[in-house]
């Protein structure tokens, strides 16, 4: 079930993972678009049939707009989506942690310096902040491996380094050619 806060243009989801763990958040239409795009960015070589991702780049293909019939639409469309997520171990991805666990960001209010929202960030109790872990997500090929870094796992994820791109990122343990300790 959703719905949504017109003067916030905010959308209230229950997500259920396939552990059972439940979340009600609270975003707006543009946090669900960056973390899509950001597990696209990650999930874009794999079967994208049983997600309901929209292509790379665009929008859902739901109508802007306060009226109660399109926010509906809209939760619908996000309840499924985050929903759809449960075909893949993407729930202890960092950035995807940290979707499910940051507040609402109140649209009102003025931009922090970074020197606050640094000390903020280092308070957060989920492993990275949001806005910072999107661009360790790398993009591959199926069949790429990659080298771990660190040896601890978060779920099915590593954090790895590539070296034909030197790029660090995470991406799937099963893709993953440990280094000997």
């Amino acid at each position: 079930e959703g719905e949504e806060n017109n003067l916030l243009g905010v959308y209230e989801v229950t997500v259920v993972a396939e552990n059972g763990q439940t979340w009600r958040i609270q975003k707006t239409y543009e946090d669900f678009y960056d973390l899509n795009q950001n597990l696209f960015r990650i999930l874009g070589h794999l079967d994208r049939k049983k997600l309901a991702f929209p292509q790379s780049g665009k929008k859902w293909n739901i109508t802007k707009g306060n009226d109660e019939e399109m926010a509906k639409k809209r939760c619908f469309k996000f309840q499924r989506y985050l929903n759809d997520l449960n075909h893949y171990s993407v729930w202890d991805l960092p950035f995807v942690r940290t979707f499910l666990t940051a507040g609402i960001i109140n649209l009102d209010e003025e931009e922090q310096d970074d020197e606050e929202e640094e000390e903020d960030y280092l308070h957060m109790s989920a492993a990275c902040d949001y806005e910072t872990e999107k661009k360790y997500c790398l993009t591959f090929r199926e069949g790429t491996k990659f080298l771990c870094l660190k040896s601890e796992a978060l779920h099915e994820w590593r954090y790895v380094y590539c070296p034909s791109t030197k790029e660090t990122g995470f991406v799937p343990s099963a893709m993953v050619d440990e280094l000997p300790e």
